[in-house]
Order: C-alpha cells, then structure tokens, then sequence
C-alpha cells in the first residue's frame, strides 16, 4: 500500500503477524487461499472435493474472528493510533475515545470525514494543514455546490477561529 517501508513493522498488520497468535493467522489465511485455488467439483466416484462453499465461508470466517481478537489485543497495548480520518471510525475502533487528536493535512479532507475522527470523545483537538493550498478532492458538482469542498480547518478560519503559521517548515 501507501505506508512507507521505515514505518511498516508500526502497522497493525506486521503487529497482527508478530502477535503470539500470527503463525495461526498466517496459517489460516495460507489454507484459505488453497482452498480458493482447488475448483470445487465432484470427484470420481462420486466423491465431492474437499473445499465447498461452505468450508471457505468458514475458513473467512476464522480469519476475521482471529483478526479481530488479534486487532484487539494490539489495540488495547498501545498509547497512539494513527489511521486515516475515515478508518478512525471503523468497527476496530468502535467504543475506544479519543481525548487528543492530531488531524495531518486536515485541509484535504471533507468535513465529515474530519468529524469521524472528532466524535470519539475528543478533548483536544490539533488541526495541521494550510487551507490556501489543497482543498479537499469532491467529484460531484452537487456536494461540491453545496460546500462539500470546504474543510473544517478552512470553515473554522474563516469564522475566525485563530490559527498560526509554522514559521520553519520540516519535510
């Protein structure tokens, strides 16, 4: 995906195949793509292959019961969480708060995917990003006539909610 090589091992998918329980993901995940791989047909004899419908609904579904116990484990160990304004309210995250959130290049995303990471008992709220630059991506004209193009840090500005300019910009 998009996440840079010096951080990968920090995701949750790399804590998800360390995690005392990832040989057995792995393991899982490794006879589910066999299974996948085998045509499910009758067999000489009458006999049927191994791999029904059934067997692979139940095999995905062993995935994401292990996955989500795993999820679980990691998330409970961990003080920060770093995830797109979006995946902040995904099901992994249901019923955690928030009480400091940082938003990064906030300006480029809607309003409400901003309002995703915000409604999760956030207490404070730090928002970067420089609003005469990007404006968040709308391909439809209708969202866009009414005003899905303006993000929260750019409303906020303008109501005159203070905000201050980096003086020293790191990359």
């Amino acid at each position: 995906g998009r996440i840079r090589d010096e951080v990968q091992d920090y995701t949750l998918e790399a804590g998800m195949l360390a995690h005392r329980d990832g040989h057995v993901l792995q393991d899982l995940r490794a006879k589910l793509d066999d299974a996948k791989r085998q045509p499910f047909t009758a067999q000489p004899g009458g006999k049927r292959s191994n791999v029904t419908p059934e067997r692979l609904q139940q095999l995905a579904r062993q995935i994401r019961e292990l996955e989500q116990r795993i999820s679980l484990d990691i998330l409970d160990s961990v003080q920060v969480i770093c995830c797109t304004c979006v995946g902040s309210g995904g099901e992994q995250l249901e019923g955690r708060t928030f009480p400091i959130v940082i938003l990064d290049e906030c300006t480029q995303a809607t309003e409400p995917a901003t309002l995703c990471a915000l409604v999760r008992g956030s207490q404070q709220v730090v928002l970067l990003g420089d609003h005469f630059q990007l404006r968040p991506t709308v391909t439809s004209k209708r969202a866009e006539e009414e005003g899905m193009n303006i993000s929260l840090f750019e409303r906020l500005t303008f109501l005159t909610i203070p905000s201050m300019m980096l003086t020293v910009q790191y990359r």
